[in-house]
């Protein structure tokens, strides 16, 4: 009798494998780590070709910190960080040719002590700007972001203009978005195609998604926020899709009030494909806060309103129910 032996090799995921970079075009690729200003957070980053030998490649507060990755290879890095970001200041990860990114957001705040359980938030602007204008990231569809509640600014302008982006990482286990904390994410990521998940958000505070998908024009569908019911204070959706040519339909379903400042202003103001907006559960209306929400929309589309906005909401209106569209009051 023969016996055929199939060996079988455990594939760590990525929740549990520290933050990495990885080579996407091919060649040898200088990964650089790049202080944007005096008034950033100092950081001592550690790195690793295997997960298990770890050597320091140096601090934030000299000169640019580089390593050669090999074609098609990856580092892990890890660092000890409260934030990588500050007010106006920041340290930013990028590459000299295409890369993609993976693992979890989480090493690089904890460090030797990342077990994949860590879901903290770390401190105002942990990672705000973390790749602003990297234009050769291509991929951060690997990456694990735990993170349920985040804190002021954490994300805010994380892979802004990054245009060479066209998978974002998993957001799935986000529930409350704070002060800023999606603001300008993904704005000006031109090649993005799908949105991160964030059906499980319900909460979202001052400025929480403002302009976060600004000008994403490849983006095929709109981010799924039919579970945000709760709002605090202002701006919370300003501009959270302008420009976003490509998307049809907009799921605000769980809403209910319009009445923060500038709440809704701008909102999906240039969707230019956009024919089907869903706010049922709204159940006031104020122009000065949806300011042209829906400005330069498709032509004809539907809205799907409450029976308390029917003949409240302005009709023929880029700052309520567009001209030509048509609205059906759900009982």
């Amino acid at each position: 009798m023969i016996k055929t032996y199939i060996e079988t090799r455990y594939i760590k995921p990525n929740n549990l494998r520290y933050f990495y970079v990885e080579d996407a075009s091919g060649q040898e690729n200088t990964l650089s780590i790049v202080k944007s200003a005096s008034g950033a957070n100092t950081i001592t980053v550690e790195y690793s070709t295997d997960e298990q030998n770890w050597a320091t490649l140096g601090n934030t507060s000299t000169a640019a910190l580089t390593y050669n990755i090999p074609a098609n290879g990856r580092v892990y890095l890890r660092a000890n960080a409260n934030a990588w970001g500050s007010t106006y200041s920041y340290n930013r990860i990028t590459a000299s040719r295409l890369y993609k990114i993976g693992g979890n957001i989480e090493s690089l705040l904890v460090g030797s002590a990342f077990d994949g359980t860590q879901t903290g938030s770390g401190g105002i602007s942990a990672f705000e700007y973390l790749f602003y204008m990297s234009s050769t990231l291509k991929s951060a569809g690997d990456l694990v972001i735990p993170i349920v509640t985040t804190v002021n600014n954490t994300f805010a302008n994380m892979f802004s203009y990054c245009t060479a982006l066209t998978t974002p990482p998993d957001f799935s286990s986000l529930t409350t978005i704070n002060v800023g904390s999606m603001s300008s994410t993904f704005t000006g990521c031109t090649a993005l195609t799908t949105p991160p998940d964030l059906s499980n958000v319900t909460s979202v505070s001052n400025r929480g998604l403002q302009s976060t998908f600004a000008n994403c024009t490849s983006l095929a569908s709109a981010p799924d926020l039919h579970n945000v019911a709760g709002f605090w204070n202002e701006q919370e959706l300003q501009g959270t899709l302008v420009g976003c040519t490509q998307i049809t339909s907009v799921d605000l379903s769980s809403a209910t009030s319009v009445s923060g400042t500038n709440r809704l202003s701008m909102f999906a103001s240039g969707c230019t494909s956009l024919n089907s907006v869903d706010i049922r559960s709204i159940t006031d209306w104020n122009t000065a806060n949806t300011q042209n929400w829906l400005n330069n929309v498709a032509p004809t589309g539907t809205i799907y309103i409450n029976p308390a906005l029917d003949g409240v909401i302005p009709e023929n209106s880029a700052s309520g129910i567009p001209s030509g569209w048509s609205k059906v009051v759900v009982s």
